[in-house]
């Protein structure tokens, strides 16, 4: 259901079907994204709320293997926001990736979750990638090209 996560030391590092390269270098960019977007943000339910939201898509993005804050959010592209955003609406999806919190993080109560995300919770997911991917270009990881396609989702 996610996209592939691939770390350096894996032998699928050489073929062409990874999406996401999990290097140092490119975990500390995207974590840096996240501070900076978390940051621009009034401390409290905005921030726990924006929070969540990238932790949601991480977690959907690498099928568990990171969190928000070890994730490249440089290196998403159109076709991975679209896809994320069409596996949000599907029925139980709220269930697998409360599973996925629950195992990375096994002292985390589990929370009972509707079938299928809202329409608004869905959007409020969308908002927060937009948010993160302009970071990355404030930042200078994206070019306004490479944010501009990532960001213009249907």
């Amino acid at each position: 259901m996610a996209i592939d996560a691939v770390y350096p030391t894996d032998a699928r590092l050489a073929g062409e079907s990874a999406d996401f390269i999990l290097d140092p270098d490119e975990v500390s960019r995207g974590a840096h994204a996240v501070q900076s977007y978390l940051e621009s943000l009034k401390p409290g339910d905005g921030r726990r709320s924006a929070e969540d939201a990238l932790q949601t898509l991480a977690l959907l993005f690498t099928d568990g293997v990171c969190d928000a804050r070890e994730f490249p959010w440089q290196q998403v592209k159109a076709y991975h926001g679209a896809a994320a955003l069409n596996i949000l609406k599907e029925e139980g999806t709220p269930a697998m990736l409360e599973s996925l919190r629950f195992n990375r993080h096994v002292s985390r109560k589990y929370r009972q979750v509707p079938p299928v995300y809202a329409g608004k919770h869905v959007q409020k997911l969308r908002n927060s990638l937009r948010r993160v991917l302009g970071e990355c270009h404030k930042l200078g990881f994206l070019t306004a090209e490479e944010r501009d396609a990532a960001i213009n989702l249907p």
